[in-house]
């Protein structure tokens, strides 16, 4: 049985355990993360902080974090750097979003990155 650590979890909060996820967020343990808070909210799954390097966000809370590639379905993003991937859906409260493909959802609020030496 795997560990938080190789799945890729720093620490779990708010009384979130590995096989809660396992249960009713199985989707983000197949997805490539490295030193990821998590919590929960409700129902819903929270990130608190970490990097997300690829895989499919289905839902949940986005406190702050590093996006480097993935698909976000649906969900509420409060603050972090998007750096490429598609975001389908949700709320985009605040945040940099450096590239990607934004197919539908809310922008309240945030900026696009500058990229250094014309990159």
């Amino acid at each position: 049985m795997k560990s938080n650590k190789e799945y890729g979890i720093k620490e779990l909060r708010d009384g979130l355990t590995l096989e809660k996820i396992k249960t009713s967020f199985p989707w983000i343990l197949k997805a490539e993360i490295e030193d990821a808070i998590l919590g929960i909210e409700g129902d819903r799954l929270v990130w608190y902080d970490g990097i997300w390097r690829h895989g499919y966000w289905y839902d949940g809370i986005w406190y702050d974090g590093l996006w480097k590639d993935g698909v976000w379905r649906y969900g509420i993003w409060g603050y972090g750097i998007w750096e490429k991937g598609m975001w389908c859906s949700g709320l985009w409260k605040d945040g940099i979003w450096c590239g990607g493909l934004w197919k539908d959802g809310i922008w309240e609020d945030g900026y696009g990155c500058r990229k250094k030496n014309n990159e």
